[in-house]
């Protein structure tokens, strides 16, 4: 059996590739980055500061820009716009315009104000102007960088690290690298990543008591019958009493008195025994009632899925003191009723409501079995009914009886011939007023016990739900919490890469990490930001003087393992060309590399929003404010994609002299 909590993993061989098992895109328990039309400038900043976190410094550089065009402006926003700008590049590959925003920054008041986000702008600009002038030495800057609080350091070197060159700039990453491997399960990272992957828990809704189906035909005919028995004994009466039968005229009245009296506690009776068949069904469903071979009871996929759900979470929380067989046949119709309860209430919701998404209201359910099963209540159909009161019941049934019995002895020896005619009219109308009656209370009764339980369970659900909803809450973390993760993970594989290659932080003149979803994964995005990964190709280029090395690897984000894949190495006059297109509309991104000798190297970034290997969801199937543009962009901003193919591209159209001037 296998669990609904686990990810069912394809494999793939060769250049296969599988694709996504799974896909959610978040919406309510964090908010990154989407912004409202008319949100505040500080709003801007905040989503801006979002995303340079989340590895996305050209949409983190817009959302700060706007802020600052709206009259946000500080030093701390400078500095954050400045890295931004900065972020993954090198000197070189700042535009004339880019340049030219710098030297206004140098000149604006904040790059000398006193504090540590202005000595954060300065440390920078200094470091830019050093390597802007080959042969200055850029000890000093770095020296700056050093001295800088730890909130300013770690986020310059998290984004500008490819500035750093020489000794200085060299030990500096390798604390970081070292840094890196001791925070790589900070914050509860093996506990919680997974959460990012999972949907939204649904909300409970309470179930549509089913309404009394007494009909106005129902109670014409037992009010007709009504009459009839009340003329009946009206005749019954006048012949008594015409013959002056005062014993007949007693136990006439007896036996009226005795059908009040009875009447209540025999409803209840029949109350009772109607709902100990209802639970005897529950006990001892009919054979052959499961869903079997995927399919429920019309058909329902997430009836299935629900019926699949329980009898999983039976089997795990089934009670220590219960053999698990009979624990499973015992509640074997509970499970179907369940089933189909939970089904019917969320079939037909809008947006769909996945399986998975219940799982919370599932497990309560089967602890609530649980719980009766230890205390000896499984089988009790009456929790919290009032006693049957059996006295009244024998003693009213016993009046009507004897006084029956006796009323009807003194009226066919008063008078046979009337009194025999409406003995029998009495007697027949009066059972079936009795039993209309009682059927119409019971009917009465049931639609308000059903609409009592529905508000009851509905309200436990409630409050289970908020429960859960807070733990998940707690336990999600933000996309850039899981941004945070992947970049100590990225530099984990650098350094690794390095050590693969023994080479040393000095003698990389430029390198790129590329992030790639790996052949099996789940995929989750917050509202406008990147799709994560649950597990990642990451894919190394190192630029030295001797040519280019490339090195992949593993990447499982939910428990940090690294997996060596594979290695490459080739000169730099052996790329021909780069090929790449903008990813829109959810669209695959990719991009590929023409190598000299007629071959190719393709590189998927991130696939489309429709995959074929589970039938994905498509575009039009994500919520209604997903972007499918802006997904896109997020995630090619977030890959690394942008930085691969500047360098790759430069290389391509220069060869070996681009990274000589790298190296300049």
């Amino acid at each position: 059996m296998t669990s609904p909590e686990t990810v069912v993993t394809n494999t793939a061989s060769g250049g296969a590739h599988v694709g996504v098992q799974a896909q959610v895109i978040h919406g309510g328990v964090h908010n990154s980055y989407h912004l409202s039309p008319d949100a505040t400038p500080k709003q801007r900043y905040d989503v801006g500061v979002n995303y340079l976190r989340s590895g996305s410094p050209l949409l983190a550089r817009r959302c700060i820009e706007q802020a600052i065009a709206r009259s946000y402006d500080g030093s701390e926003v400078r500095f954050h716009w400045l890295l931004a700008l900065l972020s993954g590049r090198t000197s070189r590959q700042l535009s004339a315009e880019e340049a030219s925003q710098l030297d206004t920054l140098a000149g604006l008041p904040v790059a000398r104000q006193a504090g540590p986000w202005s000595a954060g702008i300065r440390a920078l600009l200094d470091l830019l102007s050093a390597l802007r002038s080959p042969g200055t030495d850029l000890g000093p800057p770095i020296d700056a960088i050093e001295n800088l609080p730890p909130e300013q350091r770690n986020l310059i070197v998290r984004h500008v690290a490819a500035l750093l060159h020489g000794s200085k700039g060299a030990r500096i990453w390798e604390e970081a690298a070292r840094a890196a491997q001791e925070n790589r399960y900070a914050n509860g990272r093996v506990k919680r990543a997974k959460y990012f992957f999972y949907l939204d828990p649904a909300p409970p809704y309470p179930r549509e008591p089913v309404p009394a189906r007494t009909s106005s035909r129902d109670l014409t005919a037992a009010a007709a019958v009504s009459a009839v028995f009340v003329l009946a004994m009206a005749g019954i009466t006048a012949v008594l009493a015409l013959h002056a039968s005062i014993l007949g005229l007693a136990a006439l009245l007896a036996c009226c008195a005795g059908l009040g009296l009875a009447f209540s506690p025999w409803t209840e009776l029949r109350w009772r025994r109607q709902r100990q068949a209802e639970h005897q069904r529950l006990l001892t469903p009919a054979p052959g009632s499961t869903a079997r071979d995927g399919a429920a009871p019309g058909g329902s996929r997430l009836a299935a899925a629900i019926d699949h759900q329980l009898t999983w979470f039976l089997g795990k929380y089934a009670p220590e003191s219960a053999d698990r067989m009979s624990w499973l046949a015992a509640t074997r119709g509970f499970r179907e009723r369940l089933r189909d309860e939970i089904a019917g209430i969320y079939q037909d919701r809008r947006p769909a409501v996945k399986a998975v998404q219940l799982n919370w209201l599932v497990v309560h359910e089967v602890r609530q079995l649980a719980d009766r099963w230890k205390r000896g209540t499984l089988r009790d159909p009456l929790p919290g009914e009032p006693r049957l009161r059996p006295l009244a019941l024998e003693a009213g049934t016993a009046a009507v009886c004897l006084g029956g019995l006796l009323a009807a002895f003194f009226l066919v020896a008063s008078d046979p011939a009337a009194g025999l005619p409406a003995l029998l009219i009495a007697g027949s109308s009066g059972y079936q007023g009795v039993r209309r009656w009682s059927g119409i209370v019971l009917e009465k009764r049931r639609a308000e016990a059903d609409k009592a339980e529905s508000q009851r369970t509905y309200q436990e659900r409630l409050a289970e739900y908020e429960k859960y909803r807070d733990k998940f809450r707690d336990l999600q973390p933000s996309d850039p919490l899981m941004a945070e993760w992947l970049e100590y993970d990225k530099k984990v594989i650098l350094r690794q890469a390095l050590d693969y290659f023994g080479l040393r932080r000095t003698d990389v003149v430029s390198y790129a990490v590329l992030e790639t979803p790996a052949a099996s994964y789940k995929r989750a995005s917050e509202r406008d930001g990147p799709w994560r990964y649950s597990r990642y190709k990451i894919i190394v280029f190192l630029l030295t003087a001797g040519g280019i090395r490339e090195v992949s690897y593993d990447l499982n984000t939910l428990n940090g393992e690294i997996q060596p894949l594979g290695y490459r190495s080739y000169r730099y006059d052996a790329i021909a060309s780069v090929e790449a297109g903008l990813a829109r509309g959810g669209s695959r991104q990719e991009f590929t590399v023409h190598l000299m000798d007629g071959k190719t190297i393709p590189f998927s970034v991130a696939d489309a929003l429709t995959s074929t290997a589970d039938g994905g969801a498509s575009a039009a199937e994500l919520p209604a404010e997903t972007d499918p543009d802006a997904l896109s962009l997020a995630t090619e901003d977030a890959t690394g994609m942008r930085n691969t193919l500047r360098i790759l591209r430069g290389v391509a159209a220069d060869g070996k002299e681009w990274i000589a001037r790298e190296a300049r």
